[in-house]
């Protein structure tokens, strides 16, 4: 009996999520998903037909397109992202539609109308680890695209994403016009250039490039508790607060010697995701996860949060935290959420550690989260991050 041939093929493949849902459907279930189908119907579809998409499936929160090229596929997905930017302008930042996008070009597999393989995967991690309202591109795209396009792109160097076993080449696609032509990355650069750039941001980045390395990378202890910290959930009016506690926890948590912490890429990847035994198992030896949400409105800012263990695949143990306070206090409830955590876990710091630890930070989101995803690339000691980080310090 002849064996079935499965279908191969190259495309350029769109996975698009979008953020927030669970919390938006929460809130207002009918009128989110009225709204959602209304940007898909009047946004998106004329989009994705002016440039020959082919829509595999939706996901009720998102969906999966296939392209014959990755010019089409990057032209469609920025045209999305603007377009819905200027179509959400007036609604109030908690209930915006809002997309992340990743586009990978690789191999597929066609199997019922529907495709599969590592290609697909990769624009699905991709995706994840897109900015709300932002696009990930692979490297194979961008060498498809690169001098095509009126567009900035700044390399974000290799990444390890889950389930994929090299790491990934990635690109984040700069949406401001002024940014079109560029691409952000050390070999592209003279070190005059980069020189100049750090000078913009004065003796700040040069400061945190030389501080001490212990606070960046301490030497763990091997018996240390291994925490995973999912992204914490917005709440109604909370936008983007959610994203500020997520980042402040692994920007300052990993500074204890006594504690390590699943990657920051990795945490993303579980966006929306349940923490669930089946959900970790892959993950390597986690002995502790943490989740929770965020509210805030006139009334003050409210985080509550839980920290379970995780042993031999089952999760068990819950410590709750309930914490509020007035508005302009955001950092001393996120201190009080760190101290829990540090006294749950049984954490030993030294006092350099706990002043890392604690650190405190700026109520301004705006100038907050730039700073932190900066933070995060100059710690990976990474040359070609320099300049996608100098960058972040300037908008921040």
């Amino acid at each position: 009996m002849q064996a079935d041939v499965m279908r191969r093929r190259l495309a350029a493949i769109m996975a698009a999520d979008m953020v927030g849902y669970s919390r938006l459907v929460h809130a207002d279930e009918a009128g989110t998903i009225a709204r959602q189908k209304a940007c898909f119907q009047d946004v998106i579809t004329p989009r994705l037909q002016e440039f020959g998409g082919r829509l595999v499936k939706t996901t009720g929160d998102g969906f999966l397109v296939e392209f014959a090229s990755s010019v089409d596929a990057l032209l469609c997905s920025v045209s999305i992202q603007r377009d819905l930017a200027k179509d959400q302008s007036e609604q109030p930042d908690d209930q915006k539609i809002v997309y992340r996008i990743g586009i990978n070009a690789g191999d597929v597999i066609e199997e019922d109308g529907d495709i599969l393989g590592e290609g697909v995967n990769v624009a699905a991690r991709l995706e994840a680890l897109a900015d709300p309202g932002g696009i990930h591109i692979s490297r194979s795209v961008y060498r498809n695209v690169q001098g095509k396009l009126d567009l900035g792109f700044a390399d974000l160097g290799e990444l390890r994403v889950k389930n994929i076993a090299d790491p990934v080449g990635t690109y984040k696609v700069l949406l401001d016009p002024s940014d079109a032509g560029k691409t952000i990355r050390s070999r592209s650069l003279p070190w005059r250039a980069i020189l100049v750039a750090a000078c913009t941001v004065g003796c700040f980045l040069i400061g945190l490039l030389l501080w001490d390395r212990s606070r960046l990378q301490p030497v763990r202890d091997v018996t240390a508790p291994r925490l995973l910290i999912l992204p914490f959930q917005e709440q109604a009016g909370s936008a983007p607060w959610a994203e500020v506690v997520s980042e402040n926890l692994w920007l300052t948590l990993v500074r204890a010697k006594s504690l390590t912490i699943v990657s920051r890429e990795v945490s993303l990847e579980l966006r929306g995701v349940e923490a669930s035994p089946e959900n970790l198992k892959d993950l390597g030896p986690i002995t502790h996860v943490l989740d929770g949400s965020v509210a805030r409105d006139a009334g003050g800012v409210r985080v509550q949060a839980r920290l379970r263990q995780f042993h031999e695949g089952e999760l068990s143990g819950l410590d709750q935290y309930d914490l509020t306070g007035p508005i302009g206090n955001e950092m001393q409830v996120l201190t009080a959420l760190k101290t829990n955590i540090s006294e749950d876990l049984g954490l030993r710091l030294s006092q350099p550690e706990r002043e890392a630890v604690f650190a405190t930070f700026t109520n301004n989101p705006a100038a907050f989260l730039p700073f932190a995803k900066a933070s995060h690339l100059i710690a990976t000691e990474h040359w070609n991050h320099i300049p996608v980080a100098t960058k972040l310090y300037q908008d921040a």
